[in-house]
C-alpha cells in the first residue's frame, strides 16, 4: 500500500508542477507576442512618418518642375489655370499624406488592441493553469484517502 500512496502522490506533484509551468509558458509567450504588436506599432507609426514625408517632398518636386515647365512656356503663375492646377496637385498630394495618416493610427489601434488582448489572454491561461493544478490537488487527495481506506 505504500508504494500505492507514494505513486498517488509523484502523481499529483507532477500534475500540480506541469499545470502551472504550462501557464507560466502560456503567459510568458503571450507577452513575448504582445511586445511584438507593440513594436510592430511603434514601426507603423515610422513607417507613416517616412511615407508622409516622402509624399510632401514628392509634392515639392512636382511643384518645382510644374514651375519650371509653366515658366518655359510663359505662363505665369498667377494665371487662374494655373493656380487651379497647383492647388489642385497640393489638395491632392494633402489628401493622401491625411488618409495615409489615418490609415497608420487605425492600423496602431488594432495592433494596440491585439497587444492587449495577448496579453489578457496569457493571464488566462495562467489564471486557468492554477485552477488546474488545485483540480491535481483535489483529485490526488481523493485518490490518497480512496487508498489508504
Amino acid at each position: 500500500m505504500g508504494w500505492l500512496v507514494t505513486a498517488i502522490v509523484a502523481s499529483t506533484v507532477v500534475n500540480v508542477a506541469s499545470s502551472i509551468k504550462l501557464g507560466k509558458d502560456a503567459k510568458d509567450q503571450a507577452n513575448r507576442e504582445a511586445d511584438q504588436m507593440e513594436r510592430d506599432r511603434r514601426l507603423t507609426a515610422v513607417e507613416s512618418k517616412q511615407r508622409n514625408n516622402d509624399r510632401v517632398t514628392e509634392y515639392q518636386d512636382a511643384r518645382s518642375t510644374n514651375d519650371a515647365i509653366f515658366a518655359f512656356l510663359g505662363r505665369d503663375t498667377t494665371d487662374q489655370s494655373v493656380k487651379a492646377f497647383l492647388a489642385k496637385q497640393q489638395e491632392v498630394a494633402f489628401e493622401d499624406v491625411s488618409r495615409s495618416g489615418l490609415q497608420s493610427r487605425m492600423e496602431q489601434a488594432k495592433l494596440a488592441s491585439q497587444a492587449n488582448d495577448r496579453r489578457i489572454a496569457g493571464k488566462n491561461a495562467q489564471t486557468a493553469s492554477y485552477y488546474e493544478a488545485a483540480s491535481s490537488i483535489a483529485g490526488g487527495l481523493y485518490k490518497y484517502k480512496t487508498a489508504k481506506i
